[in-house]
């Protein structure tokens, strides 16, 4: 039996875990449909890259592993197209779904925090947008294009801030939309200040 069909079986009489979410609407699909690992692969190896990927994988939503799941149908390896894909190739492709948090990534945030440096609040637009790109490319800005993409950002985002925080203030704000992307924008901007501040580079 292979490790995702036994997996499903224990999981089934206990409370779901994000593993188990993962599983049940990613792996577990994948493995009926015949995703399975090469031959002679060791139940205990199967199980430490299942439990990898699952683990890789609990940022994305109902929705967004089901689309993963329809993605990887025909990523496979071998000449079938039915050995499970490796890790690197699973994670690309759930980047292009929804990029990983970086505060799921301590070495990665720890380079957030030291390139952006002292200082970083006074802007706090430009401080959103670069931490979406970071989000996105999992680097820095390197580039004078790269830039230019956090600058337009920016120029977007703060001022939809600003106005959206004035109509919230006048009792204006009803549009769910609005309401979201604000909510959203000011849990980033606390969420940053606080990173910045326990570097020392914040307040």
């Amino acid at each position: 039996m292979q490790a995702a069909e036994h997996q499903q079986t224990v999981d089934q009489a206990q409370p779901e875990t994000k593993r188990d979410r993962v599983r049940r609407l990613f792996i577990a699909p994948l493995a009926a449909e015949g995703m399975r690992f090469e031959r002679g692969t060791s139940e205990e190896v199967q199980v430490k890259r299942l439990n990898q990927m699952a683990d890789d994988l609990t940022h994305l939503s109902d929705v967004e592993l089901g689309r993963l799941r329809l993605c990887m149908r025909s990523k496979g390896g071998g000449t079938k197209k039915t050995f499970w894909p490796g890790r690197v190739s699973i994670l690309g492709y759930a980047e292009s779904v929804h990029p990983r948090p970086i505060a799921d990534l301590p070495k990665l945030k720890d380079w957030f925090v030291s390139a952006v440096g002292r200082g970083a609040v006074a802007d706090m637009a430009r401080l959103v947008a670069e931490f979406e790109f970071w989000t996105r490319r999992k680097h820095p800005p390197f580039h004078a294009s790269h830039e230019r993409i956090v600058a337009a950002e920016a120029s977007e985002i703060g001022p939809r801030a600003e106005r959206l925080v004035e109509r919230r203030g006048r009792g204006a704000l009803s549009d769910p939309g609005d309401v979201h992307w604000l909510a959203r924008y000011e849990e980033t901007e606390a969420m940053l200040r606080g990173w910045l501040a326990e570097s020392g580079g914040g307040a």
